[in-house]
């Protein structure tokens, strides 16, 4: 009896004829509810937008006889979702929206606004956010998450004047740490400057909302920026 009970369980195993197999192809099957739930689970997290020169070993610097013909490039991944299917895509449409088309220099991209970052140059902001054409994009407006690198020898009221002037909704901001480490320095300006951000600020008289700060060293910027494309 025990032979028979070991041989019938031996018998019944069920053996997937390809192991390892990358799809499911009843997929398709599923209630349209459960697809498109499962779909909203697929989409991806946060992205780092890089937005640099396109001109090769500037180091994110512009020449100032070229601040007005200044080109740029936008490094980053589109997400697969949109391209997918159409069921996916669908879903994506919700998260991401086109954005910078009003822009003359910066990508039209999809954008989440709630968690992409876009990761920026200090000294772009000219190049990148002067002139009348400023007034018609709004989708700058939108952004909420910022990484900024590098901003030595910028003081914190001069900083939040670039940003708010630009990002009005701008929630999340992460930038390098303002001394090395071990400086007794580091800590206690680090702490001015979280505490400066999250306060109530004004915008030529209009109050806006608090930012939280997070600090990072150069090399973590650069770092999560290449591993969030």
């Amino acid at each position: 009896m025990k032979s028979a009970g070991l041989h019938l369980i031996s018998s019944t195993t069920v053996v997937p004829e390809e192991m390892g197999s990358s799809h499911f192809s009843l997929f398709t099957r599923l209630p349209a509810e459960l697809r498109y739930l499962i779909w909203r689970f697929a989409i991806p997290g946060p992205r780092v937008i890089s937005i640099k020169p396109a001109v090769r070993n500037t180091h994110g610097l512009i020449i100032a006889s070229e601040v007005k013909t200044a080109k740029f490039k936008a490094v980053t991944s589109v997400p697969a979702m949109l391209h997918a299917a159409h069921e996916s895509r669908t879903v994506a449409l919700k998260y991401y929206d086109i954005a910078f088309e009003e822009h003359p220099k910066i990508p039209t991209m999809f954008f989440s606004y709630d968690q992409d970052y876009l990761h920026l140059n200090i000294y772009s902001f000219i190049p990148l956010f002067t002139g009348i054409i400023m007034s018609e994009e709004s989708s700058l407006h939108k952004v909420r998450n910022i990484m900024m690198c590098p901003v030595y020898r910028t003081s914190y009221s001069v900083l939040d004047a670039k940003l708010s002037r630009v990002f009005k909704s701008l929630k999340r901001l992460i930038i390098p740490h303002t001394h090395s480490y071990g400086d007794f320095r580091r800590v206690r300006t680090e702490h001015a400057g979280k505490h400066y951000f999250k306060e109530l600020r004004k915008d030529h008289g209009v109050a806006i909302p608090g930012v939280d700060v997070e600090y990072k060293t150069v090399r973590e910027i650069l770092d999560i920026s290449r591993a969030m494309r």
